[in-house]
């Protein structure tokens, strides 16, 4: 007896969206377009529905089609050359985010550690947030009556 292959089941519009792509490997569509053309509308709340639907079909191995991304939007992937410039695109933006999450998390850890100046205009701490006292605060006054009851005062 065969064992049954388990795939991955997806709501029909992620199959729609995937076979509309699919269907003019060369046209770019913006998430505009698809929200426009899927759901005959366009909000934020439907460019976010429909970027999660195309980062499930880019993710689902099933699905074999390449669906790149870029400044024009989505399309299927055409050729080798499409795809090796998206994976070096790819990879030097995962790089430059990869660069800044480490910088920020070393000055982050750094922060209100002690140091030795250097130069006149040092501090003797480092400062990595810039934190804002908040001088609009106004004092209440409260105050309890005999009977119980709260009385505030500005």
């Amino acid at each position: 007896m065969m064992a049954d292959i388990q795939t991955k089941r997806h709501e029909p519009i992620v199959y729609k969206v995937h076979d509309l792509i699919c269907s003019h490997p060369g046209k770019w569509y913006s998430t505009e377009d698809l929200c426009r053309l899927i759901y005959g509308d366009y909000c934020p709340s439907l460019d976010t529905a429909m970027r999660e639907i195309i980062r499930e079909i880019s993710l689902d191995e099933m699905l074999q089609t390449i669906i790149i991304s870029g400044k024009q939007g989505f399309k299927a992937a055409q050729n080798d050359g499409e795809v090796e410039q998206y994976l070096t695109t790819a990879l030097t933006t995962a790089c430059s985010h990869f660069d800044r999450y480490w910088t920020i998390r070393r000055k982050y850890g750094r922060d209100l550690q002690m140091k030795l100046p250097i130069g006149k205009y040092d501090s003797l701490t480092y400062e990595a947030v810039k934190r804002v006292e908040r001088d609009n605060a106004v004092e209440i006054n409260i105050q309890q009556t005999e009977s119980g009851q709260l009385s505030f005062g500005v």
